[in-house]
């Protein structure tokens, strides 16, 4: 029992620090505006933190619930647009952008407009507001993945270019510098209790 208390300190005071240490390596990282025209998106990486005023996506093609059938997050589709001298736009990449509960309503009118955007009704994207979003870059899972390419499938791309256009990274909501701060000084207190705990058990234990 006091082994698994030390063990179960440890892991965790580990697992904290590592975490929270990550979170504040990326939060101090220069950030990338992904609308930079300049930014290749076939050379988006995970761990890069970037930033967007997000003013186009599309529609959610993938949902997370908790243990109560709650939506938690929810991904949708970002392109990158390219527009040419004729006044033409193609989607050349994808990548997916993740959105929080309190987001969804936000994210779901930014889809609506980006709709009506492409039907002709406003001239200027943002014209209708847009969304500061500062994170950074995760890989794609295999189902997120297969998640997209059904979305794109059903939006008409063949699998040839569903295979060329998705980069594949999630883009992540930074967590705020306490949220950081506060775990990783956690993992550093548990990790220093299990050691305290294990070397007070082993020196118990010579005693006895």
């Amino acid at each position: 029992m006091k082994i698994r208390l030390t063990l179960v300190f440890l892991i965790l005071g580990i697992l904290l620090a590592i975490l929270g240490g990550k979170g504040l390596v990326t939060s101090v990282l220069p950030a990338k505006d992904i609308y930079d025209p300049e930014v290749d998106w076939t050379k988006l990486k995970s761990g890069q933190r970037v930033y967007v005023n997000l003013d186009y996506i599309w529609d959610c093609y993938e949902v997370t619930t908790d243990d109560n059938g709650s939506e938690v997050t929810r991904q949708y589709a970002l392109p990158d647009i390219i527009g040419d001298n004729e006044g033409n736009v193609y989607y050349a990449h994808f990548i997916g952008i993740t959105a929080r509960a309190a987001e969804f309503s936000q994210f779901d009118k930014l889809a609506e407009d980006s709709y009506d955007w492409d039907m002709g009704e406003y001239e200027q994207l943002g014209e209708r507001g847009y969304i500061p979003y500062d994170g950074y870059l995760r890989k794609m899972k295999d189902q997120e993945r297969e998640f997209l390419e059904s979305y794109l499938k059903d939006c008409g791309f063949s699998d040839s270019d569903i295979a060329e256009m998705i980069v594949p990274v999630i883009l992540v909501r930074n967590q705020t510098p306490l949220t950081n701060i506060l775990m990783f000084a956690g993992g550093i207190v548990l990790t220093a209790l299990g050691a305290l705990f294990g070397f007070l058990f082993f020196i118990k234990g010579r005693k006895n």
